[in-house]
């Protein structure tokens, strides 16, 4: 990762102005504890955004409609305490020790209805091992307090930099909703030949995955790299930026996503005279007809349930080649 001066309080105010829409359509109320003069940190300020957006994200997503949020940040001797607070479903005490674990999945989490979301937690899982990764990769540590039924405490702890530049010089390499997509080059893998792929570029097929779960995004690449040129977006913002502008071959499009949702982004690509002929395959964990039938409705091209395998997802890709 890399090393240089942060203030995470922009960072969680630039976040926080990002996701507003979503927090307005779920009548979420957010309130912000940050300390005016937090000391910066050090490390990688991509990365640090992906622990951000996760813990924000998985906050909205698994609070009922009308919740109460938090973020909390204040400085303590040499360390900064960071905390994501909500009164959502919560966490069973038997899932805290091991929420942090690659793809573990809270399995028997009940599906929520809400007046306006239906979520799962549960699937591939929440995207928290990468989380805690990141935080460990930057010398701190994560762990949440929950109650079931009730809401939880997500705990981040960094260590402050030891110089502390003038705040006032620093500035953000460039703008947030440009710095959370990258692209995985392609390299050609002699096991997966049989590909044959031949999209207009003459390349690799390029592939663009719209999901807010990073466990989700790592997954999906590992499983198309290689054969494919892949390019991830985490948040539904900056996913939709990059179909315009980026123009895919084709895009994986989650359906339920903070901000806008998958079915808006497709609705919009849809009508979008630049992007209209892209083909959409929407995927989610949440395996209801319902929202097959919603993806059909807003144009989608294909459809799969996650958690998907490998070959099931490059039939259904491969099935759109030129």
């Amino acid at each position: 990762i890399r090393q240089e001066p942060v203030a995470l309080g922009p960072l969680i105010h630039e976040l926080v102005n990002e996701q507003q829409p979503t927090l307005d359509n779920r009548q979420h109320h957010l309130s912000l504890d940050i300390q005016p003069d937090l000391p910066l940190i050090v490390g990688d300020e991509d990365r640090l955004i992906q622990v951000l957006t996760n813990l924000l994200g998985n906050a909205i997503k698994y609070t009922p409609d009308g919740g109460q949020l938090q973020i909390k940040a204040a400085a303590d001797d040499d360390q900064i305490h960071l905390q994501v607070v909500d009164d959502g479903i919560g966490i069973e005490e038997k899932h805290l020790s091991k929420i942090f674990g690659r793809f573990y999945e809270v399995s028997d989490v009940t599906k929520h209805r809400t007046g306006k979301s239906e979520f799962l937690a549960g699937g591939t899982g929440l995207g928290l091992s990468i989380v805690a990764g990141i935080v460990e990769a930057h010398g701190g540590k994560i762990w949440v307090e929950s109650q079931y039924g009730a809401g939880s405490t997500f705990h981040v702890i960094f260590p402050v930099a030891e110089a502390q530049p003038d705040p006032l010089v620093l500035k953000s390499n460039r703008p947030l909703d440009d710095i959370v997509y990258r692209v995985t080059e392609f390299a050609a893998d002699p096991a997966v030949e049989k590909a044959k792929i031949t999209p207009t570029n003459g390349g690799p097929l390029k592939i663009l995955v719209i999901d807010d779960e990073l466990d989700v995004l790592e997954v999906t690449k590992h499983m198309l790299n290689g054969i494919y040129e892949v390019i991830e977006a985490q948040t539904s913002a900056v996913g939709l930026k990059a179909a315009l502008t980026i123009k895919p071959d084709l895009i994986l499009l989650d359906a339920w996503m903070p901000g806008i949702s998958g079915f808006n982004i497709c609705r919009t690509l849809k009508g979008n005279e630049f992007a209209k002929n892209i083909p959409v395959i929407m995927f989610t964990a949440a395996a209801q007809k319902v929202d097959e039938a919603e993806a059909q409705a807003v144009g989608a091209d294909g459809f799969i349930t996650k958690p998907f395998q490998k070959g099931d997802l490059i039939r259904l890709i491969e099935g759109f080649k030129s």
